[in-house]
């Protein structure tokens, strides 16, 4: 064998190698759960057991985990290690992510706190109690507070400077059970449940923060009843559109700046969960509640903003756990 072939096989091996190793990355690994009949295996960087004494709870953000609990936040990296903390004491938790935002409610207290990756950015002290407290992924927090009779809603930025306040009365707007913010900041949902003659009644209001709202009465564009139903969550699908939950259907809206009804579903059936996803709403529904919703019970379906029905997906048992993204 002369010199030139002593130095050609190794080469050839080495490139043959590079080609099959390059082959395996791009082609082969990331498919390799087809292959495997369609399981995913993983491998764990870190372990550790949640302290349910003092109510931790663990959410994601980018690459690392946010333990919250009742005497503080801590900011972990995939293996374990504490990039930051802050210390606080509060009695009842609400922990939301809204990526790249978070925020640390004490209900029924009158405090709270929001953080981005690198730590605290606003602490929130209020006059009243707070009852519940929703964020957006611009830092936008708004706070529901409760004082005897009258409820306030208080929208702060994510320096913790206060935006909006406004006052609503139990008798005569009922009792606060959602607010939605669009992710721009400029428009809210708030929802109140009147109950009264042995009847129920969902009272949407429509809000606009924006310099066309300036034109409206205390900023409120429209108002929207609903009768027999209870409101439960309101959701916006882009800056535009937003979802109205009920016990027994859903409304879609477009608030341009008033709001105009574009879909109305009824639902004869248990709604187990709802997400976004993009500007899409997800439901699953549970057993069917009278006899038409057999067409949807242990379904998973798929609307858009506009209310109409994308994808259905129908399962033997029921669904029990959904996530989605926006």
């Amino acid at each position: 064998m002369n010199s030139r072939s002593k130095v050609t096989l190794p080469v050839a091996l080495l490139m043959t190698i590079l080609v099959v190793g390059l082959v395996y990355a791009i082609f082969v690994r990331p498919n390799f759960h087809r292959i495997a009949g369609g399981e995913i295996k993983f491998d764990a960087t870190y372990v550790a057991r949640l302290n349910t004494d003092l109510g931790e709870t663990v959410s994601r953000m980018g690459d690392f985990l946010y333990v919250a609990s009742e005497e503080g936040l801590t900011k972990y990296n995939q293996q374990g290690e504490s990039i930051w903390n802050k210390s606080y004491h509060i009695d009842e938790l609400l922990f939301i992510v809204e990526e790249p935002f978070i925020t640390v409610v004490n209900l029924t207290g009158k405090t709270a706190y929001i953080f981005n990756e690198n730590g605290s950015t606003a602490e929130i002290n209020t006059d009243y109690a707070i009852v519940g407290g929703y964020l957006n992924a611009k830092g936008y927090l708004c706070l529901v507070l409760e004082n005897d009779q009258e409820n306030y809603i208080y929208l702060y930025n994510s320096l913790g400077e206060t935006i909006v306040k406004r006052l609503t009365m139990f008798r005569e707007d009922g009792y606060p059970i959602d607010v939605a913010m669009s992710e721009d900041g400029a428009r809210m949902m708030t929802s109140h449940l009147d109950v009264s003659q042995h009847m129920i009644e969902s009272n949407i209001t429509f809000l606009d923060f924006s310099t066309t709202g300036k034109e409206f009465e205390d900023r409120i564009v429209g108002h929207q009843s609903i009768s027999e139903t209870m409101a439960s969550e309101l959701i916006f699908l882009d800056d535009t559109h937003g979802g109205v939950i009920g016990d027994n259907q859903l409304r879609f809206f477009e608030i341009n700046p008033t709001p105009s009804l574009l879909n109305t579903v009824e639902v004869a059936a248990i709604i187990e969960h709802v997400v976004q996803s993009g500007d899409q709403l997800v439901v699953s529904y549970g057993n069917a509640t009278l006899p038409e919703g057999d067409a949807i019970a242990n379904s998973v379906i798929v609307y858009s903003a506009k209310g109409v029905v994308e994808e259905q997906f129908r399962y033997d048992d029921p669904v029990t756990g959904l996530y989605g993204e926006k």
